[in-house]
């Protein structure tokens, strides 16, 4: 049986970034312990990508995948020292969720001859917009309790996802179907545009500003790539502006408070006290957290440098730079989806992002660094069943 042809990877894929975020969610809506969904959830992940690595029994090595794993290996030797010697909180934590929730299905992607785009676009959009419809739905029955920051922002969050993460999930789903969009037809079309709403609706709820950013920058780079910049002005612009700016959205009261957001100031003092401990450990790192707050610095170039110093850190902004170039080549062929969401993972990253809960990013990066990606998409509808 060969799982590549059968599109394992690209729905391990999909399952592996949105799945934790729909799973999240209904814990959120079924009031019910974390542990009964989730950890059956991070086990089935374990298990999809370990039945690819040992099935396939044939991993795509580059070199710039080879300079990923010292990547992965180092900065599994910061958590592992901050858990053991240092003993920082949450070390732990972070240790199981980069090994079981980041590096073992980044390695298993790197089984996939090709990116399928079709069955991950599939796969993706049910999960999103399931993850999408469970917030609302859990909202509207007021099923998040004293978690949910609406009573107190006006920001839609559940217990177990922040309005980051959910508006992130939001983003995602926006752009996997309006990308379906352009290839179907009828009734599919409808029946996506509908989930596209629901997406925008539950990121406007969320009130982040960081999604509804990488948004208008995915939507741009993707018009601009087509030739349809009077396109995403004439339909796309108007949409965006109410989502930001609506007067009945929470987006519109942040950008207007923007210098006042007491989120945003926070940050800042993070990003500033970070920058002055990677000064003071710049050869081989300090910590996987800025250890006045306990946080993680919220970008991940600077938490590269908190981990393992400059040195590696440049490796790794390097191995990020050709991923970059790569994803926006991605835009003129038949995989521009592999191209947006890893720009939107990117974007996420640097301004709210960690790397041991960076599922996405490393499973795109991971993908982008390997030997090849189809050129060519053929004219595929919702119904085709090719092996893309």
């Amino acid at each position: 049986m060969n799982l590549r042809s059968m599109g394992l990877p690209a729905i391990v894929l999909a399952v592996a970034m949105f799945g934790y975020p729909l799973v999240g969610n209904l814990v959120s809506l079924l009031e019910i312990d974390s542990r009964v969904l989730s950890i059956p959830f991070r086990v089935l992940v374990i298990v999809l990508s370990l039945w690819l690595l040992v099935s396939c029994r044939r991993m795509h090595l580059t070199r710039t995948r080879i300079a990923l794993l010292l990547i992965w290996l180092a900065y599994t030797i910061r958590l592992a020292h901050d858990m053991m010697v240092a003993r920082i909180e949450g070390a732990d934590y972070a240790l199981q969720f980069f090994l079981a929730g980041c590096v073992l299905p980044a390695m298993a992607v790197f089984t996939a001859d090709e990116f399928q785009q079709e069955r991950f676009a599939r796969v993706a959009f049910a999960l999103t917009v399931a993850g999408c419809a469970a917030t609302l739905l859990g909202s509207l029955l007021g099923r998040f309790g004293e978690a949910d920051l609406t009573t107190t922002t006006g920001r839609l969050s559940t217990v177990a996802l922040n309005p980051v993460s959910l508006g992130h999930l939001a983003v995602s789903c926006v752009i996997v179907g309006l990308v379906i969009c352009t290839r179907a037809r009828g009734a599919s079309r409808v029946a996506v545009s509908s989930g596209v709403v629901l997406a925008l609706s539950c990121l406007v709820m969320t009130g982040s500003k960081g999604p509804a950013l990488a948004l208008i920058i995915c939507l741009a780079i993707w018009a601009a790539s087509k030739g349809a910049i009077w396109k995403l002005i004439l339909f796309g612009l108007p949409t965006l502006m109410f989502v930001v700016f609506a007067p009945v959205s929470p987006l519109a009261a942040r950008f207007a408070g923007l210098g006042e957001d007491v989120s945003t100031l926070d940050r800042l003092v993070i990003l500033r006290d970070s920058i002055n401990q990677a000064a003071e450990s710049p050869l081989f790192g300090s910590a996987f957290v800025e250890l006045n707050s306990g946080l993680y610095p919220h970008n991940l170039f600077l938490d590269a440098v908190l981990a393992f110093g400059i040195p590696l850190a440049i490796v790794f902004a390097v191995l990020v730079g050709i991923a970059t170039v790569r994803s926006l080549r991605c835009l003129q062929t038949g995989t521009e989806l592999l191209g947006l969401l890893f720009i939107q993972s990117l974007i996420g990253g640097m301004l709210s992002g960690a790397m041991f809960a960076a599922t996405s990013f490393w499973c795109l990066l991971a993908l982008l660094l390997g030997p090849g990606l189809r050129k060519k998409w053929p004219d595929a509808r919702l119904g085709d069943q090719s092996n893309i």
